[in-house]
């Protein structure tokens, strides 16, 4: 039978700027022959149009599973994607006629920390709304250090003592996905951490904000709300 899947960006960042749409065509390379059909889409932009939205649920609902992949804020995910969910669960609710077969929802989550189980509420969220919704919650994956494997994703080696961990994780959630399985953990979550020196983490990050703030460093000392 053909196999569909849905993929969801819950960056709120353009495409050339957002690591969750690299992801998305790191893993849809890696399931090609596995599905027949893919659908991108991206929850910023879905929720800016209603029309747009319910065409997007209907796919959703034809798809064998939906992938939900975005970045943490706070513990949490974008409120793009939070609204993408509760609008969800109304549409459903308005068409129950529509669900006509088990759907799979998966969870990629990535961070700015250092360490992966930053991401494991957001993962939870996700788990909660798929048993809310009546799908199957397949797991997730959440990783650490975001920003450093987006600029190290394709330089650095996979076999290097430092990407081991990301891409064993990397490749569990795959394997999830071409099987349509749930992944293997007590809670089906996969939270991992680059193999990175904390201490050399700090100081790498320390040195691309620094570096961000460029000519306006001495701004930071500004106290706007200080009584004189």
């Amino acid at each position: 039978m053909p196999q569909k899947i849905v993929w969801l960006n819950g960056s709120p960042k353009s495409d050339t700027e957002s690591f969750s749409y690299k992801m998305i065509q790191y893993f849809t390379k890696a399931l090609k022959g596995h599905y027949d059909t893919f659908v991108e889409g991206n929850a910023f932009k879905l929720c800016q149009k209603n029309t747009l939205l319910e065409a997007h649920f209907r796919e959703v609902l034809m798809a064998d599973s939906l992938v939900i992949v975005s970045p943490l804020y706070a513990d949490n995910m974008p409120s793009s994607v939070l609204d993408y969910l509760r609008s969800f669960e109304c549409f459903i609710k308005s068409h129950p006629e529509l669900i006509t077969h088990p759907i799979k929802v998966y969870g990629f989550i990535n961070c700015g920390f250092l360490g992966g189980q930053q991401n494991h509420i957001a993962l939870e969220i996700l788990e909660h709304f798929a048993n809310r919704m009546h799908f199957i919650w397949g797991g997730g994956l959440g990783i650490g250090s975001g920003p450093m494997l987006a600029a190290t994703l394709e330089s650095v080696p996979r076999e290097s003592k430092m990407q081991q961990p990301i891409f064993a994780g990397l490749d569990s959630f795959i394997d999830a996905l071409q099987s349509g399985t749930l992944i293997d953990t007590s809670h089906r979550q996969l939270l991992v951490t680059q193999n990175y020196l904390p201490s050399l983490f700090i100081i790498s990050m320390n040195i691309a904000w620094t570096g961000m703030v460029g000519q306006n460093f001495h701004k930071l000392y500004n106290k706007p709300y200080k009584k004189s």
